[in-house]
């Protein structure tokens, strides 16, 4: 997981979209070295939104310029809601405060124990054919 303080995330801004649009990387916004919140690939914020049963608290942006100037003015992370970004009518990635990115990856540890457990298990039935 990358990390990025809030003050470059204007400048940044296309390299962060390109890195985590359509892959499972997330990087963390941090403002003053305290995390303030993410950017996170759809299906991250999807798979929030549908833990949360309730996609309303969602803010859609429709272009870069919009969300680089809420970065500068330290609004594009709001307290507990999600941001999509939408562009050319598709939408790019999500932005989500930093309680939510610790949900990613609680979830993200659970289901690599799972697959270990069951990787445990198909190996214990073969051994003991």
């Amino acid at each position: 997981m990358e990390r990025i303080e809030l003050s470059e995330v204007a400048q940044s801004l296309d390299d962060i979209i390109h890195l985590v649009a359509g892959s499972r990387h997330r990087v963390v916004v941090e403002d003053d070295g305290k995390p303030c919140g993410a950017f996170v690939s759809i299906s991250d914020l999807e798979l929030l939104d549908h833990l949360a049963h309730d996609p309303k608290h969602e803010t859609r942006i429709k272009d870069m310029e919009a969300l680089r100037k809420a970065a500068v003015a330290r609004t594009a992370f709001p307290a507990g809601g999600r941001v999509r970004l939408t562009e050319d009518g598709k939408d790019s990635v999500g932005l989500v405060p930093a309680k939510d990115v610790d949900t990613l990856e609680m979830l993200d540890a659970r289901l690599q124990m799972e697959a270990a457990r069951r990787m445990l298990e198909d190996e214990m039935k073969r051994a003991g054919d």
